[in-house]
């Protein structure tokens, strides 16, 4: 069911969908609420609404949960020093 999950939250965060995305992220927390990736999702979303603070806390709240999680050690880096890099799904 994650996978599902998953998929539709990136489709949803790639069309700027982000109402959608958010109530699937709602559903991945539902899941297994001490994964990073709900925190990743957020954070990825708050960057976008060009919340660079809010994506980073996400970023970190993932960490936390999972301080080897190289996707929001990339994207945290990334959003901290401005990068132009590509977002980072997965």
């Amino acid at each position: 069911m994650s996978e599902s999950l998953n998929k539709t939250i990136i489709e949803s965060i790639k069309k700027y969908d982000f109402e959608t995305a958010s109530k699937a992220v709602a559903e991945l927390f539902a899941t297994d609420m001490n994964s990073p990736k709900p925190h990743i999702f957020l954070g990825i979303i708050s960057e976008l609404q060009k919340n660079k603070p809010e994506a980073m806390r996400h970023f970190r709240a993932a960490l936390a949960l999972d301080g080897t999680d190289q996707v929001a050690l990339y994207n945290l880096y990334r959003v901290g020093d401005g990068s132009r890099e590509p977002i980072r799904f997965e």
